[in-house]
């Protein structure tokens, strides 16, 4: 099931095929700290753990969405930021507001704590939710079509909250 998820979430963004294992480990880490009904409301981290999980980091920012983090690299006076692609929040490196971040010019995985979105210039009150209908089976291997969605927003990786 997860799987299929992460399937439609790489049409949704746009996400090319070589992200596939970071796209699934993003959809396995949102499904585990949601609350489900069959866990009586509690998320799979909290049942299995003890402790409620911290989705703020979550909240900032959508898979594979464009982001500029800061290379202290780059001397003066060029900017230090460099483009980049958000692919999650980083479990063992860093601390708890480190991301991993897909670099734009070399294509390789980095992890960065100073980032900031290259779409968004304010931040918006995020919400992170698993919303199934972006994820129609009948729709395998297709784009969804944006008028099927006419009730509510577009799909994107906004239609995760918890």
């Amino acid at each position: 099931m997860l799987r299929q998820y992460s399937k439609r979430l790489m049409l949704i963004v746009g996400a090319p095929d070589d992200v596939w294992l970071q796209c699934d480990q993003y959809v396995a880490a949102v499904h585990n700290i949601c609350a489900h009904e069959r866990l009586n409301w509690q998320t799979p981290h909290e049942s299995r753990h003890g402790d409620t999980p911290d989705i703020s980091p979550w909240l900032l920012f959508s898979f594979y969405e464009p982001i500029y983090y800061l290379d202290s690299e780059i001397k003066h006076p060029r900017t230090q930021e460099r483009e980049g692609f958000w692919l999650g929040v980083s479990e063992n490196i860093g601390d708890l507001i480190t991301f991993k971040i897909l670099t734009k010019h070399s294509h390789r995985i980095i992890f960065r704590s100073v980032v900031r979105s290259a779409v968004r210039t304010e931040h918006p009150n995020a919400k992170l939710r698993f919303e199934p209908r972006f994820f129609r089976p009948d729709l395998e291997g297709k784009a969804p079509d944006p008028a099927q969605f006419s009730s509510g927003p577009l799909p994107t990786t906004r239609g995760w909250s918890c």
